[in-house]
């Protein structure tokens, strides 16, 4: 395990390299740290189930760089194909149903997967320079209080191999996870809170959602 300060010069090969080869990376995002792997690399995905403690019936999201690319792994309904493009990039997880091209373990007891367009730049850009989604969950251990710096998460996972390497951005970052929303049913059904309420997604896509929580 690194710590690499984001300003490093060698900081974005580096992370892309770790990526190609099949190794995990905490990363900060437009929301949250998070744990980040080539989502079509079985072993990788493992590894990230692993350094959680998370169980594998739990699924795992994947980051995307654009809707034609989620549109490779995922099913878009035309009816939110709108709504969704004038929130991404932005912090709304969208569960669709899988094409089921990327490995089962992402997703093992559901046909469905959370997809997002984190808005960070850094991140991005390495999803387009490895060309396809990477998997992408917290940095922390599973029911384990979201981790805010990169000296936690060193602390959390240390002698932990999984973990290659650790960007760090100097300072702590928000722990405001994204909204998660499921798309698959209709009216579509709230199944995370996060930085958008029921009344703002209801005005942005010109219809009625349910919530899954209390209140």
């Amino acid at each position: 395990m690194e710590v690499l300060p984001l300003g490093r010069d060698d900081v974005f090969e580096k992370v892309v390299s770790a990526i190609e080869a099949g190794g995990v990376v905490a990363i900060p995002t437009d929301t949250v740290y998070g744990l980040i792997a080539d989502a079509a690399n079985e072993e990788a995905i493992q590894k990230i189930f692993e350094l959680k403690k998370r169980s594998p019936e739990k699924a795992l999201g994947i980051f995307v760089s654009s809707i034609p690319m989620l549109e490779e792994y995922a099913q878009m309904p035309p009816e939110y194909y709108d709504g969704l493009s004038k929130l991404w990039p932005g912090p709304i997880t969208a569960i669709l149903k899988s094409k089921n091209i990327l490995p089962a373990i992402l997703h093992q007891k559901t046909p469905n997967i959370g997809v997002r367009i984190p808005d960070n730049a850094f991140l991005l850009e390495v999803i387009r320079r490895i060309g396809r989604p990477l998997v992408q969950t917290s940095a922390n251990v599973s029911d384990e209080p979201v981790l805010t710096t990169a000296a936690d998460i060193a602390r959390v996972f240390d002698m932990q191999n999984s973990l290659q390497y650790i960007i760090d951005v100097g300072e702590p970052i928000d722990t405001i996870q994204s909204i998660a929303v499921d798309f698959t049913v209709a009216p579509p059904r709230i199944l995370r809170s996060g930085p958008f309420i029921k009344t703002e997604l209801e005005e942005v896509f010109q219809t009625k959602f349910e919530s899954a929580m209390n209140g």
